[in-house]
């Protein structure tokens, strides 16, 4: 056994398959933050730049019904890998492709259909760009049905493969047209990190597509029943993110054009104390789900991975206190967030928060329990509603007592500052809810 099999041996194969993740990610961030600290900022106009993320999030949100069915779809693939049932995967696999392909010429009509409004209250020219965002939201939502199956059948090579060659490919298709169409260049190169990502799974997975046993179909009437049972969970718990789009969308239309900008340029640094918990995220997944087939308890591996996340983000934020302000001030437009140090720490705490949450939430999916559901959706909805009543507080003034509107005029005042204390305590209260509940 070389030198790596012992420290594999040694680390077990979640925390080894964790770190490789690990370490392609950041390989592949070190690209993606040249792109978004400097490349984007510099050839993305001020006024443009505060839309990228609430874009975004509008894409992740056309692919709501793909995302459920991603979810849905790798939780009993990965069922099937650990009963060895090799002829009902291959069914699986192929009819779900199938209907991928159904469910994205849906989504491209229906999100035709309701792109307009959203780039008129983003302030953002129509032109060629609502084409690609629609198709850069439906193929990231695509992506990951591909890569939930190689992650419940483990192929973490390949999944480590594909994050170390995707931001490069990035990166070529961003520097080719950013100079052109700063907007149109950005979707154009999250589209095409998408096509190159679905390429490497379905290489990936060829075997198991074609398919080398008996032939067996998935789709016999208990299995629809659990696949259906299951999906409408999940749908339940997608619902949720339509609060992060509200988020976003604050941001950007009811704050002022600066203030969305050094939002999106705070955020992609605060990210940074999120990397350890996506990391495990994708691998805990088919881990809890495999305890949970074989009737183990994976709460040890759970707690340390939410304690991970927390302790890594808490780093991050420390560095962020001190070396904040210099680091901002060195990517183009950063001059005037040079002192905003604090307040990137405090964003980093709270993406960490949410990150931590989000684990926990997820793990409890992958053991199919759903217990959460009951203060998880109505937390996400009272947070939206807070947001836009905080926020469009004009169309109650008739109704609401002077000094209430006086609070709320204060309140609003504060601009970027508010929000990231409404986030903080959002996620705050999620996680220790998250925590709190077995």
């Amino acid at each position: 056994m070389n030198a790596f099999g012992h420290v594999r041996a040694r680390l077990g194969d979640y925390w080894w398959y964790s770190a490789l993740l690990f370490v392609a990610l950041r390989v592949g961030d070190l690209i993606n933050a040249f792109i978004g600290l400097w490349l984007v900022p510099r050839f993305v106009p001020a006024e443009d730049l505060g839309a990228v993320l609430p874009l975004t999030q509008f894409a992740a949100m056309l692919a709501l019904p793909m995302s459920v069915f991603a979810m849905t779809f790798q939780k009993h693939l990965n069922v099937l890998s650990v009963q060895e049932k090799s002829g009902q995967m291959t069914s699986l696999l192929r009819s779900v492709f199938v209907a991928m392909g159904a469910l994205v010429l849906v989504g491209m009509f229906v999100s035709w259909l309701t792109m307009e409004p959203v780039l008129e209250r983003l302030r953002v020219e129509r032109g060629s760009l609502g084409m690609l965002v629609i198709a850069s939201g439906l193929i990231a939502a695509t992506v990951p049905v591909y890569q939930n199956a190689l992650q419940a059948m483990r192929r973490f090579r390949a999944l480590t493969v594909m994050s170390l060659l995707g931001a490069p490919i990035r990166l070529v298709v961003l520097v080719a047209l950013l100079p052109f169409r700063a907007l149109s260049a950005y979707f154009s190169a999250q589209t095409a990190t998408g096509i190159w990502s679905i390429g490497c799974c379905v290489f990936s997975l060829r075997r198991e597509i074609v398919g080398t046993g008996p032939r067996e179909t998935y789709w016999t009437r208990e299995n629809v029943r659990s696949f259906c049972r299951y999906g409408a969970l999940v749908a339940l718990y997608y619902l949720s993110g339509l609060a992060f789009f509200v988020e976003a969308l604050v941001i950007r239309q009811r704050l002022p054009a600066g203030e969305s900008a050094d939002y999106y340029m705070l955020s992609r640094f605060a990210e940074m104390g999120t990397f350890l918990g996506a990391t495990l995220l994708s691998v805990a997944f088919p881990f809890v789900s495999e305890s949970d087939v074989e009737g183990r308890n994976a709460r040890t591996l759970v707690s340390r991975s939410v304690a991970g996340t927390l302790a890594f983000g808490s780093l991050v934020a420390l560095v962020f206190v001190f070396a904040g302000g210099p680091l901002l001030s060195l990517f183009p437009g950063g001059g005037r967030l040079a002192e905003s140090g604090l307040s990137l720490a405090f964003l980093t705490v709270i993406l960490t928060l949410g990150a931590a949450a989000n684990l926990r939430v997820v793990c409890e999916i992958a053991a199919d329990r759903f217990g959460f559901l009951w203060w998880f959706l109505p937390l996400h909805a009272v947070y939206a509603g807070v947001l836009l009543f905080i926020t469009g507080y004009g169309y109650f003034t008739a109704w609401l007592p002077a000094a209430a509107v006086e609070l709320i005029q204060r309140i609003n005042g504060h601009g970027l500052s508010w929000m990231l204390v409404a986030m903080f305590v959002f996620n705050l209260f999620k996680l220790v809810l998250s925590l709190a509940r077995r």
